[in-house]
């Protein structure tokens, strides 16, 4: 937990290494792992993302979920619509969405999909949000999607290209 923490906190740098050292400038002992001298970065495409909601929180967060060996963004995308049995974890991408073609220019990803009717603005940001942070851990810049219908949508312009977001469950606090 504690190596994936560390992994999780510097990815939105893009690091190729991360290097470890203590105070005494020897390797860095991290419980079972034994002695580390560095944890490997994560890298684009092993991860995809699905929805967290513990049943004490009101809110959803987005999670990360290991993809099994190499996958394509195509198969990453049909992953988030996987129920993986892990608790408090359910697909990102509800039943009713269906993706019609994904395909890749240069930093774009261009998503035309159809669904059936949302259940509300949350599903509809939960799916969204989720594919987006997904394309960005397959090193994409930018997501055009085509198809989905729900207006108003005041979240994201639909219409327009959209920039993936820098980090993960980013939290506005007022104060």
């Amino acid at each position: 937990m504690l190596v994936e923490s560390i992994r999780w906190k510097v990815e939105p740098f893009e690091v190729e290494k991360i290097k470890l050292k203590s105070e005494s400038d020897s390797d860095v002992t991290i419980g079972p792992y034994g002695e580390l001298k560095e944890v490997p970065a994560i890298k684009d495409g092993e991860y995809y993302y699905q929805s967290y909601h513990p049943p004490s929180s009101r809110t959803r967060l987005l999670a990360p979920i290991k993809a099994n060996g190499n996958i394509s963004i195509k198969e990453a995308l049909m992953e988030m619509k996987e129920d993986k049995n892990l608790e408090f974890i359910s697909p990102a991408v509800s039943d009713h969405v269906h993706f019609q073609s994904i395909s890749e220019e240069g930093e774009r990803l261009n998503i035309k999909l159809t669904h059936g009717e949302w259940k509300d603005e949350q599903e509809v940001l939960t799916t969204v949000d989720s594919i987006l942070m997904t394309a960005r851990q397959f090193g994409f810049e930018e997501v055009v999607f085509n198809g989905v219908q729900f207006q108003p949508f005041p979240a994201y312009d639909l219409s327009e290209p959209i920039k993936v977001p820098e980090q993960i469950n980013s939290i506005i606090i007022n104060k």
